[in-house]
């Protein structure tokens, strides 16, 4: 039988990956792509993205929302805003979703940008 895990342990976990990624590491990466009016809050969200991601969870609104304290609707704003700039892709799948409810990944143009260390190898 598998063991049990917190979802207060899960955002821990994410936000302890989040607290080891720079902020200049994001802007840089935003910048080489030609991202124009870059803002501390863009950064930070996509911060909470790659996390999520090596967390190995998928990047929703919800799971954004729970980690940042932002609404949702604030969150799905700016996910489709960093969509329209290339930054995020907008998944389209099988399964059903909470109305509202999106699945995004972070682009293979921005992730060629960042670190080696924040990309995800696949």
């Amino acid at each position: 039988m598998g063991q049990s895990v917190r979802i207060d342990d899960v955002l821990s976990f994410i936000s302890q990956i989040y607290a080891s990624i720079e902020p200049y590491e994001v802007y840089y990466a935003l910048r080489a792509m030609k991202v124009k009016f870059i803002r501390e809050s863009t950064v930070d969200l996509l911060r909470w993205c790659i996390a999520v991601r090596k967390a190995g969870f998928p990047i929703t609104t919800t799971l954004l929302s729970s980690l940042t304290g932002i609404k949702r609707g604030q969150i799905a704003q700016s996910l489709h805003i960093l969509g329209d700039k290339g930054v995020l892709l907008l998944l389209k799948y099988q399964e059903k979703l909470p109305r509202g409810e999106h699945r995004w990944i972070i682009s293979p143009i921005f992730e060629k940008y960042l670190p080696e260390r924040l990309r995800s190898g696949e």
